[in-house]
């Protein structure tokens, strides 16, 4: 069978609310498939708000393997000023932006091959929020995956 047809679209949320204080502080989460599967990410959407009330500092995401040394240039770091809410708006390519106020977008090309991830090393996914206010806002990331069965 082709490779090509032999796979399921899914679309799976790894949205969170949970709060995060101010410090910095980060919060983890895993995109993991189940045991015997690989995922190819073909499309991430995320968004996070500023956290109300900072005035000073950043908050950021950033995606990897959790391998850090095949990382290299497989990775998705996207930080903002306070006060400045987070999109991620990518498919294949990659290019994410971050949306600041009065219209002045700006475009970061992320990465330039196809992120995938398995069981034994799955994709980390963390949020960091180093500005002077607690995050208390929901965090939306959804990521739409081709997810085929592992070479035996």
């Amino acid at each position: 069978m082709n490779r090509e047809n032999n796979y399921k679209l899914k679309v799976i949320s790894l949205t969170d609310d949970a709060l995060v204080t101010h410090a910095p502080t980060t919060v983890t989460a895993y995109l993991r498939p189940g045991v015997g599967f690989v995922y190819e990410i073909i499309s991430i959407f995320g968004q996070w708000n500023t956290p109300a009330g900072s005035s000073a500092g950043t908050h950021g995401i950033e995606i990897f393997p959790t391998n850090r040394e095949a990382a290299n240039d497989e990775h998705i770091t996207l930080s903002t000023a306070f006060g400045n809410q987070m999109t991620i708006r990518s498919s294949i390519g990659f290019t994410a932006d971050s949306e600041f106020p009065a219209g002045t977008d700006q475009q970061y090309k992320m990465i330039h091959r196809t992120l995938v991830c398995s069981y034994d090393e799955p994709l980390s996914i963390n949020y960091t929020n180093s500005t002077d206010a607690d995050q208390t806002g929901t965090r939306y990331l959804v990521f739409t995956v081709k997810e085929y069965r592992e070479a035996i």
